[in-house]
């Protein structure tokens, strides 16, 4: 390699960067609702290698309603494995066309060695190939159990799936959580790292170009620990959150979210929350729903510093939780 050849390729990753990253709602790239916008800082230089639109909770809630209408109105999550199968495949053999573009704009907003940056695009496209090609291969079971009992696996998507990406390798880690979620036919929020959006970008651009059906994959940018984590991590209307190992990505006390597969996720009534158990630093919270409404129950892990504390952290986290949009409190009209 020529000494003038890092620099050629940095040259060629920068005039690749736009000069605003925009968020991907409902199959559009779009400015942020507030107009808001931040910037994206190169670490080699610190210096500004664009503007990145600033999501916040208005943003979120349009992204999750795009995917719920994907549940409701598309024909993606009833696709026959095969078909998402050609799908995946599809994303596949674009991530691998565009493989040498993804890797030097990872290395521009990360740092990463270009070599590792060319073996993770490859890493990414494999993660679509395998997913296609587990989905297919995993089918319905039916079986006996004993002399009385016939017993069926049946499968199906479990909901909208809201994915928290960290930033480093942010591509090859961003196709690791969504692959598997699209081979299972849910549609998808994404809020990647906010030091890291430009292969994110790239990502959903490749999405759109291997026809994607609108809404399926959502992409927000934003500032983590003020408001797209965290709205993320407590949004009443997803039924899966992944999100990485850092409690920047929904603030502290950190907050943890699960539902039984297939249980609904619409929430429109009242609920009734008691701590359930406080274990060491974790508080367990149960959700109780009335009778009548689409949600039978929930739990709630909250992590606090001490067990004295547990009751205020948990009143002061289920807060925002009991002001969702569409849920009273009890007693409430």
């Amino acid at each position: 390699m020529s000494a003038g050849a890092p620099a050629a390729a940095r040259a060629a990753a920068l005039a690749r960067v736009p000069a605003r990253v925009d968020r991907y709602i409902d199959g559009a790239f779009v400015p942020a609702a507030s107009g808001r916008t931040f910037a994206n800082l190169d670490p080699t230089t610190g210096g500004e290698l664009c503007r990145v639109a600033r999501g916040d909770a208005d943003d979120i809630a349009r992204a999750v309603a795009a995917a719920r209408r994907v549940l409701g109105e598309s024909p993606w999550p009833g696709l026959l494995p095969r078909q998402r199968w050609r799908v995946l495949h599809r994303v596949a053999d674009a991530i691998e066309a565009r493989g040498a573009e993804i890797a030097e704009l990872e290395t521009l907003d990360t740092g990463l060695p270009i070599t590792q940056a060319r073996g993770q695009a490859a890493r990414a496209a494999e993660n679509f190939r395998f997913f296609a090609d587990l989905i297919v291969g995993v089918g319905e079971e039916a079986f006996r159990v004993g002399e009385a009992f016939q017993n069926y696996v049946v499968r199906r998507p479990v909901g909208v799936a809201g994915l928290i990406t960290p930033w480093n390798t942010p591509f090859m880690l961003e196709s690791w959580k969504l692959a598997p979620a699209l081979a299972s036919g849910c549609p998808i929020v994404l809020k990647p790292a906010e030091w890291s959006p430009l292969t994110a970008d790239l990502l959903a651009h490749v999405l759109d170009e291997a026809e994607v059906p609108a809404g399926v994959v959502n992409v927000v940018h934003g500032i983590g620990d003020r408001c797209n984590g965290r709205r993320i991590t407590v949004n009443r209307c997803l039924a899966r959150s992944r999100r990485p190992g850092t409690s920047r990505a929904a603030g502290r006390p950190m907050l943890y979210l699960t539902r039984r597969a297939g249980e609904a996720v619409i929430i429109n009534n009242s609920i009734e929350v008691r701590v359930i158990e406080v274990r060491g630093r974790t508080v367990k919270l149960g959700f109780a729903f009335p009778a009548g409404s689409s949600v039978l129950r929930e739990e709630v892990y909250l992590q606090v510093r001490s067990e004295n504390e547990a009751a205020a952290a948990a009143a002061r986290e289920l807060e925002p939780i009991l002001a969702t949009p569409g849920l009273r409190r009890d007693g409430e009209a």
